[in-house]
């Protein structure tokens, strides 16, 4: 009989699982600006530098819907360092005043090749009227210059009416953008993909995951993905329709292509809070070594929803 030590989870015929987490157990990272509903701290994006010994954090602040406030909707973003993951402290930030935009959404930071870094930054162009994708580019995170940025990615006339919530990472030397999209007719959200060879210039793929049939009928939207080889866990969040797209639930999908992908759960999502409206969304899931670092948005008891992180261990 071999050793108990040596029995892996194959054994048992689980083939690439990787461990979730418990969203109550997780640690508060960021505070929300206000302590209710639609006042917002997160749509995180984290990457860790071995050479620095950081944690670099993306996030946005967001106050309610107010006619006539300056800082309705998503108002700011910033960037944050960390060496524990946890205790982040602010490096750079942005208005939408710098940017020229109504609202601000969810950016994407990664390390190039080169060991410089980009933010892909989405927000809804004051002059264009929609949702569109930046670039910003600089050898550390805390030097990105807004007058520098350029347009990477813009809707496509009667296919793509808003492009959005961009999460990008790099798979050989092929960077996959995917962006949370709305059809023409704005009947869903959905996520599609661009695949570019510099990271600057994209070509869009079209349609990667599409709403789903129940609960996620009305948003689908890709998060982050991690990989576990074979396969790519993709974790979305989904709501059930576009009046609930404030307030979304995470859940996952596997892949083995980064083009097709199966649902692991169609009845519900995986992931809720226990407060308020239930949201959990924009899970960003990062690899560490022998851990995951998972980083979340959720709903608080008085409706508004802070940044929280949650490790687990990768050993069996």
């Amino acid at each position: 009989m071999p050793k108990k030590a040596n029995v892996t989870s194959e054994s048992k015929r689980w083939f690439g699982v990787l461990p979730l987490f418990d969203p109550a157990k997780g640690r508060t990272v960021l505070e929300p600006p206000g302590k209710e509903p639609g006042s917002w701290a997160g749509g995180a994006s984290v990457t860790y530098d071995a050479q620095a010994g950081r944690f670099y954090l993306f996030y946005r602040l967001r106050n309610p819907r107010k006619t006539g406030d300056p800082k309705e909707r998503g108002y700011e973003c910033r960037m944050a360092e960390s060496k524990d993951g946890v205790r982040f402290k602010d490096i750079w930030a942005a208005t939408k005043e710098d940017l020229g935009a109504i609202s601000i959404e969810r950016g994407s930071i990664i390390q190039t090749l080169e060991g410089r870094y980009r933010l892909y930054l989405s927000y809804e162009d004051l002059k264009l009227g929609r949702w569109k994708i930046d670039m910003l580019e600089a050898a550390k995170p805390g030097e990105f210059d807004v007058a520098s940025r350029r347009t990477v990615f813009l809707p496509i006339d009667r296919v793509v009416a808003h492009v959005k919530d961009p999460y990008v990472i790099l798979v050989g030397r092929l960077y996959f953008m995917y962006i949370s999209y709305h059809p023409i007719r704005w009947q869903s959200s959905n996520t599609g993909l661009a695949l570019s060879g510099d990271g600057v210039e994209f070509v869009w793929q079209g349609d990667v995951f599409a709403h789903g049939k129940g609960w996620d009928t009305g948003v689908a939207r890709i998060s982050s993905i991690v990989h576990v080889p074979p396969m790519f866990y993709a974790f979305y969040d989904g709501a059930e329709n576009m009046k609930a797209s404030c307030e979304e639930n995470a859940s996952l999908a596997i892949s083995f292509d980064l083009r097709h992908f199966e649902r692991v759960s169609e009845s519900g999502p995986l992931f809720r809070s226990p407060h308020g409206a239930g949201s959990l969304r924009y899970v960003d899931a990062l690899k560490l070594g022998d851990e995951m670092l998972y980083y979340y948005e959720w709903t608080r008891p008085d409706g508004a929803h802070e940044l929280r992180m949650n490790r687990v261990s990768l050993r069996s």
